[in-house]
């Protein structure tokens, strides 16, 4: 069974910055490669989280997706990643200045997790 996980987009980041206590236990790094190594198509943020879309991190260490914010704004996702240390990394030439980022992720349910960035809480992904 695949576990709940979250991942947060970089530019994503900006748009739902709250300071929030970790709701649920940190994903582990066997429960984080689980959950992407089959192409999982992850749900990206929704309501009251400024903005919603899909990722599908594949198993070739591609992944590949869009947002939209509740502004309308749309933002194309595709890049690389993998998992490391715990944490769900991943670098995109139109993100962050192609720097590689890592979250770590805390389960919320079955099937979705908030993602951090340090203390910060950055996102909500479900699947």
């Amino acid at each position: 069974m695949k576990l709940g996980m979250l991942f947060a987009v970089g530019t994503l980041s900006c748009l739902a910055s709250f300071a929030f206590a970790q709701s649920g236990p940190k994903m582990t790094q066997a429960q984080l490669v689980e959950l992407t190594q089959d192409g999982v198509v992850l749900v990206l943020g929704g309501k009251g989280e400024g903005y919603a879309g899909k990722l599908t991190p594949n198993g070739d260490g591609t992944a590949q997706g869009s947002a939209k914010t509740d502004a309308g704004d749309k933002i194309p996702i595709a890049g690389t990643w993998e998992v490391t240390g715990g944490k769900f990394c991943r670098v995109e030439a139109d993100l962050n200045e192609g720097k590689k980022v890592c979250k770590v992720w805390y389960m919320t349910s079955d099937t979705s997790a908030e993602v951090f960035n340090s203390k910060k809480r950055i996102g909500l992904n479900s699947w």
